[in-house]
């Protein structure tokens, strides 16, 4: 089959697709992080380490472009390994990729494997730390999808609605995460780093594993923050999460702003943004009540 071509763009709009033009772009976000709240680009997937296989599992049509698309195309039928569910959201459609298909053993070698390249690192500890977490994400989001079962609809009943504290792999990894980027070495973040792998590893391998549940996102979040931006701001340290929120707060200033100069109709896909950063911001300050004052 051959590879499906986008429509070319509308000369009168910019240089961005039909539909996704803007009067002004509001002062202080950068362009390229506006396409991504818009819609108009779809989130870059982490890069996965030198030598991981690139490309879709096989018998994946590679015309695949949106989330319709992989609904028509489940993956499910062209892996043994289980897919956690999609969240559904007709504003946020984005670029297909698979959910929750590598090998366990695959997951627990590569988190090993960049862990042993963490200590040889001749570098200060917490750039050693940046490195090792950036090569960390995809394999710990899939083992989440993996093995994580309740305990994302859990965290967020318990800091978004005051539900008892959740128990499992989701809060453990956390806390682990939370011990070994707080370490002041290499060594000790290679020591607490361990805990990390061994956590995973338990969790993947115990008989009661069970993919995740999404339906809190969707409870929760209207589902206009993914699993991705929840275990990002799980996972990010006391000064990250404060950092994360200031430039959430800019951009939400610099959208308001910007709609209320709109005379008429305003654009669907700012306000949609301007909904999505609302309930980032929701996120980000009830993860900072669960982790309460510091020192």
């Amino acid at each position: 089959m051959p590879p499906r071509k986008s429509p070319p763009p509308d000369p009168n709009v910019d240089g961005l697709p039909p539909g996704e033009g803007l009067p002004n772009l509001p002062e202080g976000i950068p362009p390229e992080e506006l396409e991504r709240l818009l819609g108009a680009a779809p989130l870059p997937e982490p890069a996965l380490p030198a030598g991981f296989p690139e490309g879709l599992p096989p018998g994946v049509p590679t015309d695949l472009d949106t989330y319709e698309d992989s609904k028509r195309h489940d993956v499910k039928r062209d892996t043994s390994t289980e897919v956690a569910p999609e969240v559904s959201h007709v504003w946020r459609e984005r670029a297909f990729a698979p959910r929750g298909v590598v090998p366990r053993e695959e997951i627990l070698t590569q988190l090993d494997r960049a862990l042993r390249v963490a200590s040889a690192a001749k570098a200060p500890p917490e750039k050693v730390w940046v490195a090792l977490k950036g090569e960390w994400m995809p394999f710990l989001r899939q083992a989440v999808e993996q093995a994580a079962g309740d305990g994302l609809d859990a965290y967020l009943a318990h800091v978004i609605d005051g539900k008892p504290p959740p128990k499992g792999m989701l809060l453990e990894l956390a806390l682990g995460m939370e011990r070994t980027g707080q370490a002041d070495h290499t060594q000790a973040i290679v020591a607490e780093g361990r805990k990390v792998i061994e956590a995973v590893r338990s969790a993947l391998n115990s008989a009661a594993a069970k993919k995740i549940s999404l339906k809190g996102i969707e409870r929760h979040l209207d589902s206009r923050v993914d699993l991705g931006d929840v275990l990002q701001i799980l996972f990010e340290s006391d000064a990250e999460l404060e950092k994360r929120l200031g430039h959430t707060d800019r951009t939400l200033e610099s959208l308001r702003a910007q709609l209320k100069e709109m005379p008429g109709g305003q654009p669907e896909g700012m306000l949609s943004a301007f909904a999505r950063l609302k309930v980032e911001t929701r996120l980000i300050e009830a993860e900072q009540r669960r982790r309460g004052p510091r020192g």
